[in-house]
């Protein structure tokens, strides 16, 4: 008798429950008349207040479909074993007239569901799952360590006026080196663009690598240097 006049898709039905979501999860699954007559369906649904069919009664033309919404009920006191204790059962009563309006439709089913009549009935299988809630402040929580840690640093040298002086002395000394190292930088750069320029016509390319060497060593302070400005910045600047 599966499928004889009707069939409903999806089945199984995946329902996902939120705890922390006052809304209600709407979900929609279609029932599709495979005669060439009305059909009539009644969701028939066992328990109250968690599960809400719309329409709940109503017809299909012969050989078309129709979408029902499944409104889904949050409650943040019902457990997922009793959410599973659920159940859907479609009624579906074939009519060999013509059908006009849900209301007509209704009219029929009362007339027609306790009648010897052949009729279908179908079973939509829900799979409950409980989403998990995600903790949105994460991030906020680590960001707010990481400010308490740099406060913590920065009130300890706020609170020891040698280390502070000596911190503020030792990064004065440290911009000044980097501005001279930039200049000894940008003078080595010159003087090996000028070999390089004098060795074109040669097969061979001379290098000054005593210049490179100190290169190496010049950008190995400025590194150093900026490591050290960038935690002064961190503890005094902000």
């Amino acid at each position: 008798m599966q499928n004889k006049f009707a069939k409903i898709e999806p089945n199984p039905l995946s329902i996902i429950i939120s705890k922390d979501n006052e809304n209600n999860n709407n979900y929609n699954i279609t029932i599709h008349n495979l005669t060439n007559k009305y059909i009539i369906f009644k969701f028939l649904i066992n328990t109250k207040g968690i599960l809400l069919a719309k329409p709940s009664t109503s017809y299909i033309s012969p050989s078309q479909n129709i979408s029902v919404e499944i409104i889904v009920n949050n409650h943040s006191n019902l457990s997922l074993s009793e959410y599973k204790k659920t159940k859907i059962l479609v009624m579906i009563i074939p009519y060999n007239g013509e059908i006009n309006s849900v209301e007509q439709a209704k009219n029929l089913f009362q007339d027609l569901k306790n009648k010897e009549i052949e009729r279908q009935d179908i079973l939509v299988d829900l799979n409950f799952t409980m989403e998990e809630i995600i903790n949105t402040d994460i991030n906020k929580n680590n960001n707010k360590q990481e400010n308490m840690n740099n406060n913590e640093e920065k009130l300890i040298f706020e609170n020891n006026p040698n280390t502070k002086k000596q911190l503020i002395s030792k990064n004065e000394e440290i911009l000044k080196n980097l501005e001279i190292n930039k200049k000894k930088l940008e003078n080595l750069t010159q003087q090996n663009n000028k070999v390089n320029e004098k060795s074109k016509p040669t097969k061979t390319k001379k290098y000054n690598f005593d210049n490179l060497i100190m290169v190496s060593i010049i950008l190995l302070g400025l590194i150093a240097g900026s490591n050290f400005a960038n935690l002064y910045n961190k503890l005094f600047k902000k």
